[in-house]
């Protein structure tokens, strides 16, 4: 799968008409011109969400009623459109292949995309919620039901927190009442914790090969998943129907003691991941070149498991990353890059930042204006 064409109309300050590169397509601009801005169009086309913070709705142009994005995806010579429309309420509708409302599962099927911003470079050091963030955007591109459960657990967590609330400092709650959102709480985080650790049974050996290349078999990578709910941990459990009754019986056994913090304590929203290079914690003891070497390594990884585990070639997106590498680790990403055939789709503010060969493609852009070559 590969992007053909887009056409960007209101989407934050772009309206504007591209042909993509199938190789390396490389949007040059000072900062604010709105080159990640295009990038950010193909993340939420893709996964439904923007990788910036802030709602659906901030992605339309000042005083317009809506933002498109239409995509042509290119796969054995067929060309699919993909059309994702945003509203200023944030809205989101999407087509594939002209059939209006399609799910992400549907452009899933034409369209996956990992991406790499200046904030994944911080992965190894960064918080936890990083490391989390990382997992789950990993797995919801996999598997794009798994936002939905994320969001939907989210959602129980905060209504669990408001009636922990009552029951330390209000009118107490029914019993039942209680019970019930923690039933539903119980699965979510049963579906979730279950997925994340098939994932990383997947994942994990193809993170630490690279690692091993990358560093001439110098260090070896350990992911370990930190979980708080401990049988994940001491039991090994896998299974979402193992993981469920004995979450639940554990959330009954806390109430008493979250409920002054009106929080859950336990559960995938404080989870970690823990990341050894060589039997030593990274975020402690691997120089900052092994950190973000560290970094890119996992993202590839991504790559390297759709394309093992699937046999799919996700476009990659990579935001002002490479006025951050030295030289050596650039040109160990560029190289995965052209060994699997990734279509990739970068932005710099500098052209001499790019250390490649081979078949790319320049726009320049300016006031969301998008020129090239």
């Amino acid at each position: 799968m590969k992007l053909f064409t887009a056409h960007l109309v209101d989407f934050r300050n772009l309206s504007a008409r591209l042909e993509f590169s199938p190789g390396v397509n490389i949007f040059v601009g000072r900062n604010g011109q709105g080159k990640s801005n295009v990038l950010e169009a193909m993340h939420v086309a893709a996964l439904g969400a923007s990788f910036r913070p802030g709602r659906l709705g901030d992605l339309v142009r000042f005083e317009r009623p809506a933002a498109r994005v239409e995509l042509g995806i290119e796969e054995a010579g067929i060309v699919t459109p993909v059309v994702v429309t945003v509203s200023l309420a944030g809205q989101r509708q999407m087509s594939v292949g002209g059939r209006e409302n399609a799910s992400l599962e549907d452009v899933a099927q034409h369209l996956r995309v990992v991406f790499f911003g200046p904030e994944d470079l911080h992965l190894v050091k960064g918080s936890p919620s990083g490391r989390r963030a990382f997992l789950d955007q990993a797995i919801a591109g996999h598997h794009p039901p798994y936002g939905d459960r994320l969001r939907g657990y989210g959602k129980l967590l905060r209504e669990r927190g408001q009636l922990l609330k009552e029951l330390a400092y209000g009118s107490p709650p029914p019993t039942e009442i209680l019970e019930s959102y923690e039933e539903q709480l119980a699965r979510h985080a049963a579906q979730i914790l279950s997925q994340r650790v098939k994932f990383l049974r997947e994942y994990s050996p193809l993170a630490r090969q690279l690692v091993l290349d990358h560093t001439d078999s110098r260090l070896e990578l350990e992911i370990t998943y930190q979980s708080s709910f401990l049988p994940i941990v001491e039991e090994g459990l896998v299974e979402a129907a193992d993981i469920y009754p004995r979450f639940r019986r554990q959330l009954a056994e806390t109430r008493a003691a979250d409920a002054p913090a009106g929080r859950t304590s336990i559960g995938p929203q404080v989870d970690d991941l823990e990341l050894k290079l060589g039997g030593r914690l990274a975020r402690f003891f691997a120089s900052q070149g092994e950190q973000r070497q560290l970094a890119v390594s996992l993202k590839i990884a991504q790559l390297a498991l759709w394309k093992e585990r699937f046999g799919v070639h996700p476009v990659l997106l990579l935001d002002d990353v490479l006025s951050e590498l030295d030289p050596v680790r650039a040109r160990l990403l560029f190289s995965r890059v052209s060994q699997w055939d990734v279509q990739t789709l970068l932005t710099t503010t500098s052209r001499e930042d790019v250390v490649l060969e081979g078949d790319c493609r320049f726009f320049d852009v300016e006031g969301g204006e998008v020129k090239w070559e």
